[in-house]
């Protein structure tokens, strides 16, 4: 059940693109929402292009006193405008520290049961910080995160509804870990899956690439396919409409964003992390190179042992 979701905000547009897939998800589920915002320090705006010595007088306690305001005022908002659509169950609530550490804190103690939130902010002299911390998040939480590209279609008042699911999987068991947040999700729209396993046509030994001799390239596939066909016979006894693809491809990356493309596929989930045995290692780095290139919203979960 997805009971609470944080959305981690840092003001920036952004950031509010991940509002109303969120307020899909909440409606859907009948979940609790939680907005927060890390209050970063920073010096007077206004004042970092002056010599250092127009600093000198300068009640710094006034300046960070008046961004929380703002930031709190900014947050409350936010939450008026969700509780139009959602009652009472939008919380917001204005965090301190490392961002990063902040939410994730957050999240663990409040239940959290999937973060949402942009895989792009601003960065430079701006106070806007979520592109980094999703990376960060990402690489760190075992809680799922929910995460929405700068090219998603978020449009206000539309209600984003995940009713394809594809699932690349790698063969381990830490591969599958995704499969369970994946069915809560999917859950709330009585979604389809699609489970994928890309079969790599070349193997790496030091600074060469070298073609899988097609022999052993049939005998991956058949591998690939009778663990496809066994894990969807498991889920499909759970009720689940499923189906399965074995993709030959020499990037593990393009080939999920292709199929993704190709099924027309709502939402991506897989885990950051797969096993690293010989040439089935399909997760892991794959992953992050899928977060950084894909137009789709993306669910991804770190499992909790590496």
């Amino acid at each position: 059940m997805l009971d609470s979701l944080l959305i981690p905000l840092d003001g920036s547009e952004f950031s509010e693109q991940t509002l109303p897939y969120a307020a899909s998800v909440a409606r859907a589920a009948g979940a609790r929402v939680h907005l927060a915002h890390v209050h970063v320090p920073h010096p007077p705006e206004d004042l970092l292009l002056n010599p250092q010595f127009q600093f000198e007088g300068v009640n710094m306690a006034e300046y960070e006193a008046k961004y929380r305001a703002e930031e709190e005022d900014y947050l409350k908002g936010i939450a008026a405008k969700m509780e139009q659509d959602l009652g009472d169950s939008v919380v917001p609530t204005l965090l301190e520290g490392d961002v990063s550490s902040s939410i994730e804190r957050y999240a663990l103690t409040n239940d959290t049961d999937m973060i949402v939130m942009s895989t792009h902010g601003r960065t430079g002299l701006s106070r806007f910080w979520l592109g980094s911390v999703a990376d960060e998040l990402v690489r760190h939480t075992s809680i799922p995160v929910l995460l929405i590209p700068p090219s998603a279609d978020g449009q206000s008042g539309v209600d984003h509804q995940f009713k394809h699911i594809l699932v690349p999987l790698d063969g381990s068991e830490r591969g599958e870990a995704i499969l369970e947040p994946a069915m809560e999700l999917g859950a709330e729209w009585k979604a389809r899956f699609t489970l994928l396993h890309v079969v790599p046509v070349n193997r790496i030994v030091g600074a060469r690439v070298y073609p899988i001799p097609m022999g052993h390239l049939e005998e991956r596939r058949n591998q690939a396919r009778q663990y496809l066909a066994g894990l969807s016979d498991r889920l499909r006894d759970q009720g689940l409409e499923v189906n399965t693809r074995v993709v030959d491809h020499a990037t593990p990356a393009e080939a999920i964003l292709r199929t993704a493309e190709a099924e027309n596929a709502d939402l991506v989930a897989l885990a950051t992390h797969g096993h690293r045995n010989l040439a089935r290692a399909v997760l892991g780095s794959v992953a992050d190179k899928v977060v950084r290139a894909t137009t789709r919203p993306l669910l991804v979960m770190r499992p909790d042992k590496d």
